[in-house]
């Protein structure tokens, strides 16, 4: 489950810090426990990006007010929460293939660390020509290598696929598709999950059409992932 933050003025962590969402975050660890049905939180996601109130390049007014030690002390803040309700909850730390704005530091430079965490999770799309920054097509492992491989030396913790997929823009969907499950199968050993984005919406006036949007695509999504099944040992 992606869990957010938002406010009306300007950055979250610090107000997460300060118990603003404390009663929010304590009432939903309590409905948590109760449930008694275990699953997975990534909240605080893409922290290396400026798209959301809580990302480390998210300016406001101007001036970057986020700080990785924000970042680490609000995570430590809902994780102890939950922890003390009693609830049955996983977390995750996400973090995005591409810092926001073009930022060329290593993650290490954002990284918050991994106490209470439970797996790495890394956000990696194919855009293929559907926006006007995203004027080329790359195949998942061209998108993929060099943030897993930054990742895989910052932590031992398994590491998932937060959510995956590409427009068919100049690109041949299918065969996409085919070579993404074959790629995370012999490539990438250390991945034990995999979540693609099948959903299509309106991205910068443009479509993108993540979903599988006809049978052919459709059937190499299932050819690939029988693939993947037959390789890995997940």
């Amino acid at each position: 489950s992606t869990w957010s933050f938002f406010s009306d003025d300007g950055p979250v962590l610090p107000k997460i810090m300060n118990g603003e969402f404390d009663q929010m975050i304590w009432d939903f660890a309590l409905d948590c426990a109760q449930g008694g049905i275990p699953f997975w939180i990534r909240t605080l996601h893409e922290f290396n990006g400026d798209w959301y109130p809580w990302a480390l390049l998210y300016s406001y007014n101007g001036t970057l007010e986020n700080t990785v030690q924000d970042l680490t002390s609000s995570f430590n803040r809902i994780i102890a929460l939950f922890k003390s309700a009693g609830a049955p909850v996983k977390f995750q730390l996400n973090i995005n293939a591409n810092n926001g704005l073009d930022d060329p530091r290593p993650f290490a430079d954002f990284w918050p660390g991994t106490e209470g965490m439970d797996a790495v999770t890394i956000t990696s799309y194919n855009r293929a020509y559907s926006t006007i920054n995203h004027q080329y097509s790359l195949s998942f492992y061209e998108g993929f290598k060099a943030p897993y491989d930054e990742v895989a030396a910052l932590t031992d913790l398994p590491i998932w696929i937060a959510e995956t997929g590409t427009t068919s823009y100049f690109t041949d969907k299918p065969i996409w598709l085919r070579q993404c499950f074959l790629s995370i199968a012999i490539d990438f050993p250390r991945v034990v999950q995999v979540t693609f984005f099948l959903l299509n919406k309106v991205n910068e006036g443009v479509l993108t059409d993540w979903d599988l949007n006809d049978d052919e695509e459709i059937e190499a999504f299932v050819e690939g992932f029988l693939t993947m099944r037959e390789i890995t040992t997940w």
